[in-house]
């Protein structure tokens, strides 16, 4: 857990430059069945992690670009910073999305 909120602090430290890569990730994900925005229900210990992750997005004011829900295939991450640094879906069975 403790890299995970290492991950969540260091990916708001910088601003890269959005590309139609980061773009179609984003659209994949916004849909995902896995998308905290899309969940009925949400285990505590990722509720947990999606609340520090907006706490965090909103105290370092980047709270209207972080608004993409957070993915729950993986820890919880947040979708806008995910799509960003990550170069493949964490998704363990459909794999979505990948950089080629």
């Amino acid at each position: 857990m403790i890299k995970i909120l290492k991950t969540i602090i260091l990916s708001r430290l910088t601003k890269p430059k959005e590309e139609l890569e980061v773009l179609i990730k984003r659209r994949i994900c916004k849909g995902c069945e896995y998308n905290s925005l899309n969940a009925e229900k949400i285990e505590l210990k990722k509720r947990v992690l999606i609340w520090f992750s907006d706490f965090y997005s909103t105290i370092t004011g980047n709270k209207e670009e972080d608004s993409l829900g957070n993915c729950l295939a993986c820890s919880s991450c947040s979708i806008y910073y995910k799509s960003l640094y990550e170069d493949h879906c964490p998704h363990p069975i459909e794999n979505k999305w990948k950089i080629i």
